[in-house]
């Protein structure tokens, strides 16, 4: 019954000829009706609410499901080698979290790095696809191809490193591309050598795992995005801030609303790689390169005080790698950048300090293994195949 009977209401309205204990309580049972009928079409509200909500929450991870779908790895050429006779090696870039090319990496970073490790300039675009280590090394190897590449180099930013060191031990697996330097900026060894602050931002991520696509829901993409530039907006007081938080928000909505961002299935995938990147097991792994491979030489970029970092522990990192190098017998440099920022890579004078002054060394050390390489196979007497199976 959602309101009182015709009899009732009846009754009610001829309450005055009742005596007064019947009048209260015909009155009782009208509010007691009335009550029940509120609450029913609160629910009612209630139930289609939610059911809008889901709807609305569906559609959107369909549509964003359909992008990624659509969604594939590009190997990008972005500019030639600084000298002809390095016409035939690549400098490959991997960008990391949030990223969803490495177009500005290989802007910035790579005019430290090329005038040192030259080679022509590639960066990888994840284009909301999946973060496929496996298919990432086969663009880069049919990059190569096209490009009649016999050797390459890979510059890892961040979690990129992580991603680089996976995608090198595929490469070296599916052909027969040499392999110079793999370089490592700010590149995390593991969860545990990130910052308190992100390994928070992981800890709450992995909370919410368990909705059904959340990592494709637009709104938590919105949420991820504005955590991982939080630095962004928050060096102070939120009024000093305020104007650099609504521009960041802005900036995060646009791209969603464009799809240049990767969403949040690319910090999932990201936060796998710095788990399954293992370091020290893939470094150790280089230790096995037959000795006429190329095996190539590590160098680690730490981002010094007074430089900035809330994203990676550099120093934890770097000693850790430095420590697995050694004890594989894997060639490894490593530099502190004083004057950078982990979240600004177009503030790369520090980078090319440092790598200008590096470059003597560094390039001693892939001589180095260059000749190791050829007096092998002129004392075995073996000929190189095809870099491409």
């Amino acid at each position: 019954m959602l309101l009182p009977s015709p009899e009732i209401q009846k009754r009610l309205e001829n309450y005055q000829t009742y005596d007064p204990i019947e009048a209260k309580a015909v009155k009782l049972e009208w509010k007691r009706a009335k009550r029940r009928h509120n609450a029913l079409l609160r629910t009612f509200a209630g139930v289609a609410l939610i059911g809008a909500g889901i709807s609305t929450y569906a559609h959107d991870v369909r549509d964003n499901q359909e992008i990624q779908a659509k969604a594939s790895i590009t190997v990008e050429y972005k500019g030639p080698a600084l000298d002809k006779a390095n016409n035939k090696k690549g400098l490959v870039f991997i960008d990391g979290f949030g990223s969803d090319n490495a177009d500005n990496i290989t802007k910035y970073t790579g005019a430290a790095v090329q005038p040192v490790i030259d080679g022509q300039l590639l960066s990888v675009g994840y284009n909301n696809a999946p973060l496929e280590t496996k298919d990432i090394a086969k663009q880069i190897i049919a990059t190569a191809k096209a490009r009649k590449l016999d050797t390459i180099s890979l510059v890892g930013y961040s979690a990129g490193g992580n991603v680089a060191m996976q995608v090198q031990e595929r490469i070296r697996q599916a052909s027969n591309l040499s392999i110079e330097a793999i370089v490592l900026i700010s590149t995390p060894d593991g969860i545990t050598s990130l910052r308190p602050a992100r390994q928070n931002e992981i800890d709450i991520v992995q909370q919410v795992d368990w909705i059904p696509g959340v990592e494709y829901s637009s709104p938590f993409r919105f949420i991820g995005e504005m955590a991982l530039r939080s630095s962004n907006y928050t060096k102070g007081t939120f009024l000093e801030n305020k104007d650099a938080f609504f521009q960041t928000a802005a900036t995060v909505q646009t791209n969603l609303d464009n799809n240049k961002l990767p969403g949040m299935w690319l910090m999932f995938d990201q936060m796998v790689a710095i788990e399954n990147a293992n370091l020290k097991d893939r470094i150790t792994n280089m230790s096995t390169i037959p000795k006429d491979k190329m095996r190539p030489t590590i160098v680690y970029l730490s981002i010094a005080s007074p430089g900035y970092d809330p994203i990676v522990n550099d120093k934890k990192s770097s000693n850790a790698v430095a420590a697995y190098a050694k004890k594989a017998n894997v060639p490894f440099l490593s530099y502190d950048v004083t004057n950078a920022d982990h979240m600004r890579p177009d503030l790369n004078a520090g980078y090319i300090k440092v790598m200008d002054r590096a470059k003597p060394e560094i390039q001693s050390s892939i001589a180095a293994q260059k000749r190791d390489v050829f007096r092998h196979r002129t004392a075995s007497s073996l000929l190189p195949k095809s870099v491409y199976n």
